[in-house]
């Protein structure tokens, strides 16, 4: 698949995000769950989009993969000053 070239190079760039983010928005809590959820979100979009892989299980294993990270930085926000009380 020729859209599917992009999906090292995604994920490798989104990896670089996040530590470009925990490394220079340290003073923001609530930024860096943003852009973790902004980035969690686009590779989403992307997995559904495209369907980079071969077979559909391995489909499935990365979108079931992005969704678990999705849910765990939406709970992040609990944790954070975003929500006054959780």
């Amino acid at each position: 698949k020729p859209d599917a070239l992009y999906h090292t190079s995604l994920f490798l760039a989104r990896r670089i995000l996040f530590a470009f983010v925990v490394a220079f928005c340290y003073h923001s809590i609530v930024l860096q769950v943003v852009i973790a959820d902004a980035l969690s979100t686009a590779l989403l979009a992307y997995f559904f989009s495209v369907f980079p892989m071969t077979d559909g299980i391995n489909n499935a294993i990365q979108i079931i993969n992005e969704l678990v990270v999705l849910a765990s930085t939406w709970l992040m926000f609990w944790f954070t000053l975003y929500v006054d009380e959780p």
